[in-house]
């Protein structure tokens, strides 16, 4: 009497009946193209990430104690972990703030133009080519270069973004690779 060929798709499991060692690669080469055969004949649904989820119907392996009317294959990759707020984050959450859903997809009307311009980086509104006249006030002193004073400004708002930039990491752990290379600095 030769047993027949079992697929249990909740347990991965594949069985039969194999005669020979000789036999045995090519049997269980045989069992898992069609078990994987018996998969794709299963009913399908997607998740939210779109990954393929297939619906084992009721009839197999219903005399099982943890056997659910569906049972999901486990995910290929781990969940990520949530990640940690950064302090703006943590402030906009204290204070209410939240995203604005009509953003104007970073273009902002230039007056010198007339046409919409990046709000910032190359070719923005307020690139230092564009203000060729800025008006000086009349607390201010006329005498200092305005073009040169700008620059500065940018400059150190850039050092100030990369300073919390910087205690944002720490804060948050991920700081690990930059501490060794300050080690090694004050070695030197």
């Amino acid at each position: 009497m030769r047993l027949a060929d079992v697929y249990d798709t909740k347990r991965f499991i594949a069985i039969s009946e194999g005669n020979a060692e000789s036999d045995v690669s090519v049997k269980y080469r045989a069992l898992a193209l069609n078990f994987f055969k018996k998969l794709k004949e299963l009913p399908t649904k997607y998740d939210l990430h779109n990954a393929t989820q297939y619906v084992l119907p009721k009839e197999i392996l219903a005399h099982m104690p943890e056997y659910s009317k569906e049972t999901i294959f486990p995910r290929a990759r781990v969940l990520p972990e949530e990640s940690v707020k950064t302090k703006w984050e943590m402030f906009a959450a204290r204070k209410g703030i939240v995203r604005s859903k009509n953003k104007t997809g970073g273009r902002v009307y230039d007056e010198v133009t007339r046409e919409y311009a990046p709000a910032f980086g190359r070719g923005s509104k307020n690139d230092l080519d564009r203000n060729w006249l800025i008006e000086v006030k009349d607390h201010e002193d006329p005498m200092i270069d305005r073009h040169s004073l700008l620059k500065e400004n940018k400059k150190k708002n850039k050092r100030a973004q990369k300073i919390k930039e910087y205690r944002n990491l720490k804060r948050t752990d991920r700081i690990k690779c930059y501490e060794r290379r300050d080690r090694d600095n004050e070695l030197m």
